[in-house]
């Protein structure tokens, strides 16, 4: 399997009472691909997906691929802090039919190298669609460190990794081992250092707003192409005021792509102190997406 390009980390909607608004999700599915983007990773961080049930993320997972009607690949986060249960994630996902498994690092147990090693090869025998490593250390507590990538960049199942760590500095060293696999960003704020360096693509929350920009300007550096990048800086500096998802929650809630911005405990909605923050990200949608 070989990716790259823009693939928006997507939200999980949900209604005034909590329970996930599926007309939503599938709406913002249709948007995204007739927006160009080349795949979408649903159950991720920017979906919420700790405090999602299994059968919220099987469902989840069923209606997106339903809309999609494999128009363009699905990526599935399928990682937590224990790996059996990601192993079984894993497996169920593959079963339901999606192209790949986003395994983040283990949270909250702050395994060793070595544990991580033996956490991701487990996950790798026993999952017949590809996996991709997810390594974003300020959520999790554990940085997937150089020579534990390279051990795990060996194993014919590994399709490359998500690096959220904001280094981008460490895509000479992903390089170095192995050119073929799918080096993706995970930070908006360096995508483009990212691809102009050869990166694959990246997994995007600020491509959740404006999925018909951020595509062309992912495609445009990736294919060498001049770029202004102020529009993008302009709204990251918008997507700040919170731990995300709030942020691009409130900003899909401000342009109607849903109806409420709700997010689950321990999370709680925050709309940003400075109204000029969702004046300028409207404005900025608008412009980008909508002439």
């Amino acid at each position: 399997m070989h990716i790259k390009g823009h693939w928006p980390a997507i939200i999980t909607p949900f209604n005034e009472d909590g329970v996930i608004d599926y007309q939503a999700l599938s709406a913002l599915v249709r948007w995204y691909v007739d927006s160009g983007v080349d795949g979408l990773v649903v159950n991720g961080t920017t979906a919420e997906s700790a405090t999602l049930t299994e059968l919220e993320q099987d469902k989840i997972v069923e209606a997106v691929l339903l809309e999609t009607d494999n128009a363009i690949p699905v990526m599935c986060g399928t990682g937590c802090h224990d790996t059996n249960k990601t192993v079984k994630r894993s497996i169920q996902a593959a079963r339901q039919g999606i192209d790949a498994c986003l395994v983040v690092t283990p949270y909250y147990n702050k395994p060793s190298q070595q544990g991580l090693i033996a956490h991701y090869l487990r996950v790798l025998d026993a999952c017949d669609k590809p996996i991709m490593l997810y390594n974003v250390p300020f959520r999790t507590g554990v940085d997937l460190g150089n020579d534990a990538v390279e051990r795990l960049f060996e194993h014919p199942n590994c399709l490359g990794i998500k690096a959220a760590d904001g280094d981008a500095k460490r895509l000479n060293d992903y390089m170095a081992m192995s050119p073929d696999k799918a080096l993706f960003t995970g930070d908006d704020a360096n995508v483009i250092e990212w691809l102009a360096a050869g990166g694959c693509g990246v997994i995007s929350v600020a491509g959740n707003l404006v999925p018909r920009y951020w595509s062309r300007m992912v495609k445009a550096v990736s294919d060498g192409d001049v770029f202004d990048p102020s529009d993008s800086v302009d709204l990251i500096s918008c997507l700040n005021w919170s731990t995300n998802p709030v942020p691009i929650k409130y900003s899909l809630y401000a342009i109607g792509k849903i109806s409420t911005p709700l997010v689950r405990l321990p999370l709680l909605m925050e709309a940003p102190e400075q109204s000029w923050q969702i004046d300028k990200l409207i404005n900025t949608y608008r412009r980008l997406e909508q002439c």
